[in-house]
């Protein structure tokens, strides 16, 4: 702005994308971006505003899991304006995040806050689900129910893109990388975000999800740095032994249901029970197989299953709306529930043998807007070979009824 009070614009931007404005205005000092010289002891590491707002973060992100992944995302996109503004480097930022996430792990996991801590969760709980009129159930769907025309962090692919760069920044990373040791009490920061899994197996979560080692600053003695939690609100990200998940759907929230969105990878396998429905929607990668014995497992992805066999002792396996690879054999004994559409893909398709055992039954849904042909044969299991049938079909739509039609490499409805 010139002295007649006018607005110049030069055209041009400064590193950070900023216009650059032609102007004789003189700016104290104290108030324009800083440069240090002396880095190591101009008082700027680590972040004091930076720890602010991760311990805030991580605070309600306790308090409303709901919102878990968006609480992180808005603590790091807040604090990159700390850099932005001139005041901090990007090393001081990192700083102020890795003190922030274990002074947080540290309150939260003192027994002198549990009652506390419980409080602020049942308290957070019962007030937003009664502005909302939702359920214990239905909060999270409501909580994600909003466009990005009015919820700036409703887009989670786009709150991950913010995130990972900025967990480095300009940090490079040397040498082999180590498995990392989980800091002791850490696994406090997914208490009520995987509330079904113990303390053990928290903190494999936070195992599985964190940065490789190598970085500067981010190994530490107590590795705090490498701890990715937006990552690990996802859940596992490899499945190094067999991993057995009960979700009791009577507790509500995520006891009820809940969806892990890493890519799993690993020699582990999955062992579902429970009366809580369980989502997998990662590309998977994991070769320990799949076994359903109680509750529900839902693929939210083709390749949900991993690399492995799958097995239905009981419980249900639902496919959803597309199909669902199996890239080993297949076993049922427990219910078989898909989706279908006019497409000439079955919904489950197997690599290997697929096996339906005495007792095994199959649920048919569609689309009611778009519902088959009167008539029509629609694929549900095609296989290498396939022995069995099911016990039992259901349509669950009203009114229509669905009868198997069987080849020697899969079964039709």
């Amino acid at each position: 702005m010139n002295e007649n009070s006018e607005v110049v614009d030069t055209g041009r931007t400064d590193e950070f994308g900023f216009p650059v404005y032609d102007s004789d205005v003189v700016v104290a000092p104290q108030l324009l971006r800083q440069r240090g010289e002396d880095p190591a002891t101009d008082g700027g590491f680590p972040s004091g505003h930076t720890n602010a707002l991760h311990l805030a973060a991580l605070a309600y992100a306790y308090a409303v899991p709901e919102r878990f992944q968006e609480m992180v995302t808005r603590a790091f996109e807040a604090s990159h304006d700390r850099i932005v503004s001139g005041m901090h480097s990007a090393l001081d930022v990192i700083g102020g995040r890795v003190m922030a996430t274990a002074l947080a792990a540290a309150t939260l996991a003192d027994p002198k806050n549990a009652a506390l801590k419980a409080a602020a969760r049942k308290q957070a709980a019962e007030y937003f689900q009664a502005k909302t009129g939702t359920t214990a159930d239905t909060l999270f769907a409501y909580a994600h129910s909003a466009g990005t025309d009015t919820d700036p962090y409703a887009d989670r692919e786009a709150n991950a893109r913010l995130v990972e760069p900025k967990l480095t920044y300009v940090l490079t990373r040397r040498g082999r990388s180590t498995d990392l040791t989980v800091p002791k009490g850490a696994e406090v920061l997914l208490e009520t975000r995987l509330p079904y899994l113990d303390a053990a197996q928290r903190r494999e979560v936070l195992r599985t999800t964190a940065l490789p080692s190598g970085y500067v600053l981010l190994d530490g003695w107590e590795q705090w740095g490498r701890l990715n939690l937006f990552a690990a609100a996802d859940a596992y990200g490899a499945f190094a032994a067999d991993v057995e998940v009960t979700m009791d759907a009577s507790l509500g929230g995520f006891h009820t249901a809940d969806t892990w969105r890493n890519d799993i990878c690993g020699p582990g396998g999955l062992v579902k029970r429970g009366s809580g429905t369980l989502t997998l929607a990662g590309a998977n990668e994991y070769t320990g197989g799949t076994t359903v014995e109680a509750g529900v497992l839902a693929a939210g992805s083709k390749e949900a299953f991993g690399r492995g066999d799958v097995r239905v002792k009981g419980g249900t396996l639902r496919t959803g709306d597309h199909t669902v690879r199996v890239r080993g054999g297949y076993a049922q004994a427990g219910v078989l529930d898909v989706t279908l559409d006019r497409g000439t893909d079955a919904a489950l398709v197997v690599d290997g043998r697929a096996v339906l055992e005495r007792g095994s039954s199959l649920v048919v849904r569609f689309d009611v807007e778009q519902p088959p042909r009167d008539g029509s044969t629609v694929a549900v299991i095609g296989a290498r070979s396939l022995q069995g049938r099911f016990s039992e079909v259901t349509v669950a739509v009203e009114g229509w009824t669905a009868e198997q039609v069987f080849t020697a490499r899969g079964v039709s409805v």
